[in-house]
């Protein structure tokens, strides 16, 4: 049985489904640690940007 979008492949046993749908998992999980390191990385520049102002107020 073929799938639509895939000419003539048969459909894949549930092995090979299971191995993409780990790699899909695998790619989510890479994104999520990117926007994480992201976010993470704003703070720590807003904060740095915090600290250089309380010192220009002391000076």
């Amino acid at each position: 049985m073929s799938r639509p979008g895939r000419p003539n492949v048969q459909k894949e046993g549930k092995g090979r489904e299971r191995e993409r749908r780990k790699g899909k998992e695998r790619t989510k999980e890479r994104e999520r640690e990117r926007t994480r390191e992201k976010e993470i990385g704003k703070w720590e520049r807003m904060r740095s940007v915090g600290k250089k102002e309380k010192k220009l107020k002391k000076a």
